[in-house]
């Protein structure tokens, strides 16, 4: 991402500087519910074609696709809690695994 839009991101949506997300699958509240990324605008729901999961900040109600999360937590001072993100959790055991060989 160039400067300039970073620049932008950060202005446009400066409520979402140093929150925490946490992982989390989404629930509909009703059956055509949904929501979408506050980024790249990528739709989450139940429904096949869509993201089912992502990451959730509660006091803005605000969430965000994995793809934008890993590109703007850092600019954003974001702390991520992947406690209930089973890839992460396969990731990083398998990680570990690998560091444990070397």
């Amino acid at each position: 991402m160039n400067a300039s839009k970073l620049q932008s991101e950060l202005k446009k949506k400066a409520y979402l500087r140093g929150k925490s997300f946490r992982f989390a699958r989404f629930e509909p509240s009703f059956p055509d519910d949904h929501t979408f990324c506050v980024f790249c605008w990528a739709r989450i729901s139940i429904w096949d074609e869509d993201l089912r999961e992502g990451y959730f900040e509660p006091e803005s109600q605000s969430w965000i696709c994995d793809v934008c999360t890993e590109e703007f937590k850092q600019p954003f001072e974001w702390s991520i809690d992947r406690t209930n993100d089973s890839a992460w959790k396969r990731l990083m055991q398998h990680n570990a695994i690998d560091s444990t060989i070397l």
